[in-house]
């Protein structure tokens, strides 16, 4: 059985948020960019997220990431790489 692995690291203190799934999916993207932002909420900061241009983590490919960036406007900048980085 296939099982993806997903991390979110915060560069400053070495925090790691990894998860596994059966699948690579946006609600996976959802919930690290959901706690990436409630960790810099509670120091009063704004939590900027760097992902790849996947389908599932983009706006343009995803509904539930178009909700995302509409729910934590203000609190949240996802910031994408260039295609095939």
């Amino acid at each position: 059985r296939k099982v993806y692995g997903f991390g979110l690291v915060d560069w400053r203190d070495g925090w790691f948020d990894g998860r596994l799934a059966a699948g690579r999916t946006a609600d996976v993207f959802c919930a690290q960019v959901r706690a990436a932002a409630a960790r810099s909420r509670a120091r009063g900061r704004l939590a900027i997220v760097i992902a790849d241009n996947a389908g599932t983590h983009t706006a343009a490919g995803s509904r539930l990431v178009r909700q995302l960036v509409a729910e934590l406007a203000g609190q949240v900048a996802v910031v994408y790489t260039p295609a095939y980085d």
